[in-house]
């Protein structure tokens, strides 16, 4: 244990109107805060040299003759001997940390050459500027969907100085042996729902070349690209939970994506012929998969995605205004709805035959797209009726559509929106980490940012054990 003793704290009774009497009684307290915490600093260091060194101050070094210590090296000669070491006083230097700018005293170490000591201080790397809590802050917030702009704003002004975007940026890529972690991960429980959809999104590609910028220094020429992130949801119907069980950053939805995303999910130990429904938009890529590989699965077409195209394809008459058409295409799709919201399957199709008899003349094109595929809608009938069977409630909202997962990446817009674009395909793949694990720690709404710290540090730690 270490014991740090802090003396008697004064503060001056600030004087003026209310508004400047509280303001300078945060500026104080401000000021002791960081005065108390650099003095901790100081301490700390100091008991961990004496740790490294074997030895507190003006203790003689020949008690220690011979040991060595790995975490200390002289930059000259190369020796790890705590005997050939001694202390050679202290220099300030500062540190952001959530509480502002903090100074304090950097103990020095000289080897017996003239050769200046390295050692590896648990509580401080070297060159560090930004403490760990900083750190973790910025990681909330970018989990919390907010810009690098956004994230710089508000850190300087509780730092009080400028910390830089790439430094922001290479904080949270620093997340990025997270995600694999994660890709290797088992699934503690097999989700007896997959829905699947996929997510555009802008992405800066180096070409290889290189140009030198305003002020001469060499940049990497890039351009943007389209690329999709496929994402699937595990969904477990007598619970309620959903929760995202991968993704895979792919150029496009072709089966061989689909085949990657899929690859994932057999690693996790998610295997669609054990998924008892699986629910999709129509992509041609995921259907050519689907009929290839596990036709035999039950899958559901997503009704939210039928009924965009529907919408897509309806003609309102040219001789109405915007509002006066936006309103006849409500009302056509009110109708549409009502098909899937039959109690049985023979319900439905009889309500969809009437809905053709009404609208086939007056809107073939959004009658045709209805029909299409229309067998595939209504899987989730079976499916409900099997669970039934079985003893389990499953309900429908659950079953239809993927309209909880489109939640999701409506989330994933809003961040992708903030951001513009993203510079790297790593950076892309620590943001969307970040944001699902934010998103799995949230409860009524409001995130849990001690959980989301401690998934996070469970999956870095990992990482960093086995990935290196």
């Amino acid at each position: 244990m270490t014991i740090v003793p802090i003396g008697k704290v004064q503060l001056q009774e600030p004087k003026g109107t209310d508004s400047a009497y509280w303001r300078k009684l945060h500026e104080q307290l401000e000021n002791v805060t960081q005065e108390v915490i650099g003095r901790c600093l100081e301490e700390l260091l100091r008991t961990e040299l004496d740790q490294h060194l074997k030895r507190k101050r003006h203790q003689r070094r020949s008690q220690e003759a011979g040991a060595t210590d790995l975490r200390t090296k002289c930059q000259r000669c190369g020796s790890q001997k705590i005997s050939d070491y001694r202390r050679n006083g202290s220099y300030e230097r500062g540190l952001d940390t959530h509480y502002g700018h903090v100074h304090f005293r950097m103990p020095q170490v000289e080897c017996q050459c003239g050769g200046s000591v390295r050692v590896a201080y648990r509580m401080l790397k070297p060159r560090q500027r930004i403490w760990e809590d900083v750190q973790v802050q910025i990681r909330q917030k970018a989990g919390l969907k907010m810009s690098l702009r956004e994230i710089k704003a508000e850190l300087d002004a509780c730092l009080g100085g400028s910390l830089g975007l790439r430094t922001i940026n290479e904080c949270i890529r620093a997340t990025q042996p997270g995600e694999e972690v994660w890709r290797r991960l088992p699934v503690e429980r097999l989700p007896p729902v997959l829905v699947v959809d996929g997510i555009w999104v802008t992405v800066m590609l180096s070409n290889g070349t290189q140009r030198k910028d305003a002020c001469g220094r060499q940049r990497s020429v890039k351009h943007g690209e389209r690329r999709v992130v496929l994402v699937a949801q595990g969904v477990w119907p007598t619970t309620g939970r959903r929760e995202v069980l991968g993704w895979v950053i792919a150029q496009n939805e072709d089966q061989a994506s689909w085949s990657d995303l899929i690859a994932l999910l057999r690693q996790k130990g998610v295997y669609m012929e054990q998924v008892q429904l699986v629910i999709g938009d129509g992509s041609p890529g995921f259907e050519a998969l689907r009929q290839r590989q596990f036709a035999q699965t039950p899958f559901q077409r997503c009704i939210f995605h039928k009924l965009q195209n529907v919408s897509r394809d309806l003609l309102p008459p040219p001789q109405l205004s915007r509002a006066q058409a936006r309103d006849y295409k409500k009302a056509i799709l009110q109708q549409a709805e009502q098909v899937w919201e039959a109690e049985v399957e023979s319900d439905a199709r009889q309500r969809l035959r009437a809905f053709c008899l009404r609208w086939q003349a007056e809107q073939p094109a959004a009658v045709a797209t209805l029909q299409r595929d229309f067998d595939l809608t209504l899987t989730f009938f079976c499916v409900q009726v099997d669970a039934s069977l079985r003893g389990e409630q499953w309900p429908v909202q659950l079953l239809r559509t993927s309209s909880h997962l489109e939640r999701e990446n409506r989330e994933i817009r809003s961040r992708f929106r903030r951001a513009l674009l993203f510079h790297s395909l790593e950076g892309l793949s620590a943001s969307l980490l970040l944001f699902f694990l934010m998103r799995k720690s949230v409860f009524l709404s409001v995130p849990n940012l001690d959980q989301f710290d401690r998934d996070l540090d469970a999956l870095l730690d990992l990482g960093h054990h086995f990935l290196n």
